[in-house]
C-alpha cells in the first residue's frame, strides 16, 4: 500500500485501475504510438465535435507513395560488382549471376562500353544487349574455367 493512501482509498484506486484495464482491452493489439494517436483523435472529437477524416469514411487526400528508386549504378561500381560476381561464381547459381548482370542494362550504352573496357579490356558489341551479353559470356566462361580447375584439383 503506497504511503498516504488509506485502506478504503486503496480499494477505489484498485477498482479504478481494473476498470481502465478492462476498457483498454479491445485496444491490446495496438502499440503505444497507435494508442496515443487514437486518444489524440478522441480528444479532438470531444473538443470540436468533428470526427477526423480517418474515421468519418471520407478518403483523405494523400500523396501517392512511390517506391524509392535504387541509386543509379556507376561504371566503377558495375566493374566492382562484376569482379565480385566472378570471384563468387562457384558459390552462385548461374541464374543468380545472370540476374545480376541483367541489372547492368540500366547503364547507358556509353557506360557499358566503359565497363567492358575495364572488365574485359576491350569493347565487344555495339548495342546495349550485345554489351551486356558479352559481360555475361565472360562470367560464364570464367565460371566454367573455375569448375574445370576444381575438377582437376579434386582428381
Amino acid at each position: 500500500m503506497a504511503a498516504g493512501i488509506n485502506q478504503s482509498a486503496g480499494k477505489s484506486v484498485t477498482s479504478a485501475l481494473e476498470s481502465v484495464a478492462a476498457t483498454l482491452e479491445p485496444f491490446a493489439s495496438m502499440d503505444m504510438d497507435q494508442l496515443a494517436a487514437l486518444l489524440r483523435d478522441a480528444e479532438e472529437y470531444r473538443r470540436t465535435g468533428i470526427l477526423p477524416e480517418v474515421y468519418s469514411g471520407k478518403k483523405a487526400a494523400s500523396p501517392k507513395a512511390k517506391a524509392p528508386k535504387a541509386p543509379k549504378l556507376t561504371p566503377s561500381e558495375a566493374v566492382a560488382k562484376l569482379r565480385d560476381l566472378q570471384d563468387r561464381s562457384l558459390n552462385l547459381e548461374s541464374s543468380q549471376i545472370a540476374a545480376e548482370v541483367k541489372g547492368l542494362a540500366s547503364l547507358t550504352q556509353k557506360e557499358l562500353q566503359e565497363v567492358q573496357k575495364e572488365f574485359l579490356g576491350v569493347v565487344v558489341g555495339k548495342k546495349k544487349d550485345e554489351l551486356v551479353a558479352a559481360l555475361q559470356k565472360k562470367l560464364d566462361d570464367s565460371r566454367a574455367s573455375r569448375e574445370r580447375v576444381q575438377g582437376i584439383l579434386a582428381y
